[in-house]
């Protein structure tokens, strides 16, 4: 059988590499063997053959020198978007420098209810006449009646026993309250648990009703707040009183008793005036009322007479400040925590070490040391309150109303840069989830913490969303050539989806219960809702704000959170309005399709 000629065992024929090819082969791409100064396929062909001269040393020295040129602008490049590390002392903390602290605007425009007025195609969704935007809050504050109404003998409190028994529950089940209704609890003992305790017992246990006039105020005040912890489901006591009825005779009837408080000590003033605006606010979402006490604490804190513990001074010149400056978000007004005591503030907080310096940067936690204790939650949220304090006058002042993003970009960028360090310094039992994918955490106290956050960067970046979801608007209502080019820039739209992002998480913290209606996280969820809608009238919202497809369960959820409120006050009615008549406007239909809609 003969050998086929791919078996054959001859040696192949050895093929040399050819290192130039000559130009003619090169234009015409054809095999070329490099034979100089012809090529054979040249002379086979008679044609000319012509060799490119090699690389001199003149040039390679160019190819060098433009690749160094290339490098060098690379570097400018990257420095440009780099920015210089943050100092612990370049970044503002209340236990710094005080005047950080007195860092709020006059008059901004950063709340809730401007945004219907200020956002022009949420604007022209709202259809409701029976109220203004723009005033609704001061008018359901008014319309408020129920503490309003006078006190009938017939009113009165369950038994003694069933009083010590809520007051037992109240203080076991502090967890379901927020942080700083315990830290002022705590803060003196007239709010101890053994103290009125005792008052109790000073009454029979067999009686089937107690006149709520018997009961001091500190008693009536602690008793409002036990009452509205009462399970769900659970509406009627053992003799047949409403919970919900009980805890407002309680706070009616402390009310009544208030101009007693101007016989006690200003040291037993202070603390029973700063729970009674808490109660305004996290209970029967009185805004006004509320701000209206602080403005009466105000000189108590200021004069700090000598029977004044330093530790006291502190902690409610801590809550004041807080609750002030979230009431001015939404209202406004001027700051008046004054400023001696925000000097105490930053003579006894030692939450910062300045010494600290974490593994992102140098920025001192502000209790790197502690877990989610009380007292370290406390200095976060006033961490928090002061940073957001920050963004309301660098963003929200009436200078920067409507201004382009270019304007505001580096304060954008620093404050991020600062909101970052201090989420990747906390503790890692503190730190949350920032994933709209993960459930919120069944806890309250870091629900609180998660949700001031979030309002932090939520009103960060809103100022960016605004100019990108009215880009047209802006050039249309701007003479050429005074808008900077060019117009949205990459960063812009990623401000912008952070923005939305953050209103997303807000509305699916409200999936989970509570116990308390505060009136200022109705009104940041009422923002969130409507940036939520805001996101869905513009035209591209698929392709810009994927986030947004499928939204309608958080919407949902955000609406039940204010309507399933045990105590559900008139300003809230009318949020809960405000939002279902702009939801029902943006999408009309049933199905709830983006593309439906018209921008």
């Amino acid at each position: 059988m003969e050998q086929n000629s791919w078996q054959s065992d001859e040696p192949a024929a050895k093929r040399f590499k050819v290192y130039l090819a000559c130009d003619i082969c090169r234009k015409r791409k054809t095999r070329c063997d490099g034979t100089r100064p012809i090529c054979t396929p040249c002379k086979a062909a008679d044609r000319n053959c012509s060799y490119r001269k090699p690389a001199d040393a003149s040039v390679d020295f160019n190819i060098l020198e433009r690749l160094a040129e290339a490098e060098r602008r690379l570097q400018e490049l990257e420095s440009r978007t780099q920015t210089s590390p943050l100092s612990a002392r370049n970044i503002p903390t209340w236990s710094g420098d005080s005047a950080e602290l007195s860092q709020f605007p006059d008059l901004h425009t950063a709340a809730s209810c401007k945004i219907l007025q200020c956002w022009p195609r949420l604007g022209v969704k709202f259809t409701l006449t029976e109220f203004e935007p723009l005033h609704y809050p001061k008018i359901g504050d008014q319309a408020e009646s129920r503490l309003m109404q006078p006190f009938r003998g017939s009113e009165g409190l369950p038994s003694a026993g069933v009083l010590r028994d809520a007051l037992s529950l109240f203080y076991s089940g502090l967890s379901d309250i927020s942080a700083l209704f315990e830290h002022l609890c705590f803060s003196t003992d007239i709010f101890s648990h053994d103290k009125l305790s005792r008052e109790l017992e000073a009454f029979e246990s067999g009686l089937n009703s107690l006149d709520p006039s018997l009961l001091s105020i500190e008693c009536l005040l602690i008793l409002t707040l036990a009452f509205t912890l009462k399970p769900e489901g659970d509406t009627a006591d053992c003799y047949g009183f409403s919970h919900l009825l009980a805890a407002e005779t309680c706070f009616r009837e402390a009310l009544r008793q208030s101009w007693k408080l101007a016989a006690k000590a200003e040291y037993r003033q202070t603390p029973i005036l700063l729970l009674i605006a808490y109660i305004h606010v996290y209970v029967f979402s009185r805004p006004f009322h509320a701000l209206g006490l602080l403005r009466h604490i105000t000189p108590l804190l200021e004069r700090r007479k000598g029977q004044f513990i330093s530790n006291q001074v502190h902690t409610w010149t801590e809550l004041h400040y807080i609750l002030e400056s979230d009431l001015l978000t939404e209202i406004d007004g001027i700051l008046t925590t004054p400023k001696t005591s925000r000097r105490v503030l930053t003579a006894n907080g030692q939450g910062h070490d300045r010494g600290s310096v974490d593994s992102f940067g140098q920025y001192p936690s502000p209790s790197a040391d502690e877990g989610a204790s009380t007292q370290s939650l406390i200095r976060h949220h006033l961490w928090l309150r002061a940073f957001q304090n920050r963004v309301l006058t660098k963003l929200y002042s009436i200078s920067r109303a409507y201004c382009h993003p270019s304007e505001i970009g580096s304060d954008v960028a620093e404050l991020s840069r600062e909101l970052e360090i201090w989420y990747r310094s906390l503790p890692l039992d503190m730190q949350f989830s920032r994933n709209l994918s993960t459930s919120p955490s069944s806890s309250l106290r870091m629900n609180e913490l998660s949700e001031r956050y979030f309002a932090c960067n939520f009103l960060l970046h809103r100022p960016v969303l605004y100019f990108v979801l009215h880009e047209d608007l802006e050039k249309a209502s701007s003479p050429p050539g005074s808008l900077p080019s060019p117009g949205v820039q990459p960063w812009m739209v990623d401000a912008s989806q952070t923005c939305i992002h953050s209103s997303l998480i807000l509305l699916a913290s409200r999936t989970i219960p509570r116990k308390h209606n505060n009136w200022c996280d109705n009104q940041l969820l009422l923002a969130a809702y409507l940036m939520t809608l805001q996101g869905l009238l513009n035209t591209k919202a698929t392709e810009v704000f994927p986030e947004c497809r499928n939204v309608d369960a958080l919407l949902d959820s955000a609406e039940a959170a204010i309507e399933s409120s045990p105590l559900i006050a008139e300003v809230d009615r009318m949020t809960l309005a405000i939002m279902r008549n702009v939801r029902h406007n943006v999408r009309p239909t049933s199905n709830h399709q983006v593309e439906n809609l018209v921008a």
